[in-house]
């Protein structure tokens, strides 16, 4: 029998609302955090290697952000594949309606735009929740063919492409930009953007796969791992083949490349979301957020292997059981609340009260939005902008749903065993808790 990822109320254990699974709460947290600590600490060190922060977390943080938001796409659909006409509109227009809402907050977020601002990702999270609308119409295995294909097809069509348009302008999407330049726009966020969806769009694939599974199940946990595991090894062992034995690497770096030594820096520190285009090589590399096969495979492997052991470690029982609860309930906490955190992240990084490279100031913003998340979870089943965005989601189900939507109740479509969906109106699931909390 499968073990439960949701919370039930132990002692002074704090207990989530209903219909959110604790793990993938848990991994929104501490993808938040790591995606925090990115943007904190230097991309280099002294002597010019990536930092030790980077070299564990950077191109691993957002990704498995982007992954558990295809696992929140899943969530709100019924953690099923969604059949019939009225179903599929009412979630087209859920998902329509969040993507809208999504990119309106990360143009406003882009307005502010500075030397210090981390790249803001909502706008092509937007998007990525937009193009998620005809996969929830897909079984789960054409869902994962097509992720696969993406991840080995899109690398290749982004290089190609690319060769023929302007450099990364490498500033964030903002209203000014949509206005003035919309042409400009729409090919950073597609193509040449700090998260572009071209190559992202894999993540949100493996994330609707992820989140239509029986996570309740240790079985299923297991396989995650296994599966999650050895994708990264498979993807960090082509590399390797590629760029050694292949000679890869010693054909980029005889590349005229003048003074600099963009090599290193890719293979290290990474890229700005995607490589140049002057050798296919690029391609085969593995740095952070470079946007090649071998990068996107390995940290969607990394994504779902985190999400296998957070499972298993929230079903364990008895006092192991306690304790994970006790120490995983902050980053949960932060996890049921990411729009709200990450904004308030970027507005206090782009402030001029950010510390960056500073450990204790770190800590302390960690520690003010644990604490914050907790307080407010406790009170309140949505954060203070993911109850808003839930509402108007919800609103647009409604309306899409036509006359009577609201008016009877019957049960949500066949889901996963464990998964603890809300009712539903008219057979059509209603969003949960867990998409309202994802960007």
């Amino acid at each position: 029998m499968g073990t439960t990822t949701t919370s039930r109320r132990r002692g002074p254990d704090p207990a989530p609302p209903p219909g959110r699974v604790v793990a993938v709460d848990t991994a929104r947290g501490l993808a938040l955090i790591g995606m925090i600590a990115v943007h904190l600490f230097s991309e280099t060190g002294p002597d010019g290697a990536a930092s030790p922060v980077q070299s564990v977390l950077a191109g691993r943080a957002a990704p498995l952000f982007a992954v558990l938001a295809g696992a929140a796409v899943a969530f709100t659909t019924g953690r099923a594949r969604v059949t019939g006409a009225r179903a599929a509109r009412v979630a087209a227009a859920r998902l329509g309606t969040r993507a809208v809402l999504v990119c309106l907050i990360g143009l406003a977020l882009g307005s502010f735009d500075t030397d210090r601002s981390p790249g803001v990702i909502l706008v092509f999270y937007g998007v990525l929740f937009a193009l998620a609308v005809p996969l929830v119409l897909l079984p789960t295995r054409v869902v994962l063919a097509v992720g696969v294909v993406s991840a080995c097809v899109m690398p290749v069509v982004s290089h190609l492409a690319r060769a023929h348009l302007p450099a990364p302008l490498g500033t964030d999407p903002s209203f000014v930009s949509v206005a003035t330049e919309p042409l400009t726009t729409l090919r950073e966020v597609f193509l040449t953007g700090n998260y572009p969806v071209a190559t992202w769009f894999a993540y949100i694939c493996v994330g609707l796969v992820v989140g239509r599974l029986d996570l309740s199940s240790r079985r299923v946990a297991l396989r995650l791992v296994a599966a999650g595991t050895a994708v990264a090894a498979a993807a960090w062992g082509a590399s390797w083949l590629l760029l050694h034995p292949l000679g890869g690497l010693s054909r980029l770096l005889a590349l005229p490349l003048g003074t600099d030594d963009p090599v290193s820096e890719l293979l290290s520190v990474g890229a700005g979301g995607v490589v140049p285009t002057d050798s296919w090589w690029w391609l085969a590399v593995l740095g952070p957020h470079t946007g090649t096969t071998p990068q996107v495979m390995q940290s969607s492997g990394i994504a779902v292997a985190v999400v296998g052991v957070l499972c298993l470690a929230a079903g364990l029982p008895g006092r192991a059981g306690h304790v994970v609860a006790v120490v995983t309930a902050p980053p949960a906490a932060m996890g049921s609340m990411t729009l709200t955190l990450y904004c308030t992240h970027v507005l206090y990084l782009i402030s001029p009260y950010a510390r960056t490279d500073s450990v204790p100031a770190f800590v302390a913003e960690i520690a003010c939005y644990a604490v914050f998340a907790t307080i407010w979870r406790s009170r309140f089943r949505r954060g203070p902008l993911e109850g808003p965005v839930g509402r108007l989601v919800g609103r647009a189900g409604v309306w899409a749903g036509g006359r009577g939507a609201g008016a009877r109740r019957a049960p949500a479509p066949s889901a996963p065993s464990g998964a603890r969906d809300p009712a539903t109106a008219d057979g059509v699931p209603e969003p949960t808790s867990e998409g309202a909390a994802e960007p």
